[in-house]
């Protein structure tokens, strides 16, 4: 997923000084925790509005593994919200770790 120049911007800024990446990893670390997509199975990129051309491009562009990786995540993390519970720690998406095993 590619930056709109503003967002560029502001994460050339933060990368290019240490002591404020260092303040703001523990933020955006603590806002991912509280977003709770992780807590059903979701990656971020799961997120993205599939009536976006961009993303209807993308989803179109994946390969078959990855297409059936991301429809399973979104079919449990339904039935894991209709049951009113969290994925056990073990299950949960960690980044874009999930995508490393779908080769």
């Amino acid at each position: 997923m590619s930056l709109s120049k503003p967002a560029k911007v502001i994460y050339n800024y933060i990368t290019a000084r240490p002591r404020l990446l260092n303040i703001i990893k523990p933020i955006s670390a603590k806002y991912v925790e509280l977003a709770g997509y992780r807590k059903v199975g979701l990656l971020y990129e799961d997120l993205l509005r599939e009536e976006s051309a961009t993303v209807q491009t993308a989803l179109k562009r994946l390969p078959p593994r990855l297409a059936y990786d991301r429809a399973f995540r979104l079919r449990r993390a339904l039935q894991v919200r209709t049951r009113w519970r969290y994925l056990e720690i073990m299950t949960r998406t960690i980044g874009a770790c999930a995508l490393t095993t779908a080769t």
